[in-house]
């Protein structure tokens, strides 16, 4: 069960340190937004696979107005790098904001 909720709470956590958008318009000439998720897992673990899964569901529901990448295997850093963001979220150093 600990191991189950770990990895929701890292993958809530990548969903929010890697998300961000870019200034690039849509064929429509929408502002499109760009997610980034980063997981240390390898693609075919279901943590990996649901986050495919939540690519597909969220450029469906906003016709491609959000741009979902997902980045498996720690390619974007290990697990060193996210237990580090972890301790600062629950130690509150680390806070985040909404861009303006």
């Amino acid at each position: 069960m600990k191991r189950v909720t770990l990895g929701l709470l890292l993958a809530a956590m990548a969903v929010i340190c890697s998300a961000c958008s870019i200034g690039a318009l849509g064929a429509s000439g929408e502002d499109v937004k760009t997610m980034r998720l980063a997981v240390v897992t390898s693609e075919d673990r279901s943590l990996t696979q649901g986050l495919y899964k939540f690519q597909e569901i969220v450029e469906e529901k906003t016709s491609g107005k959000i741009n979902v990448e997902v980045y498996a295997n720690g390619v974007l850093g290990g697990t060193e790098k996210y237990w580090k963001v972890s301790n600062l979220i629950r130690s509150k150093e680390l806070q985040f904001q909404q861009a303006q």
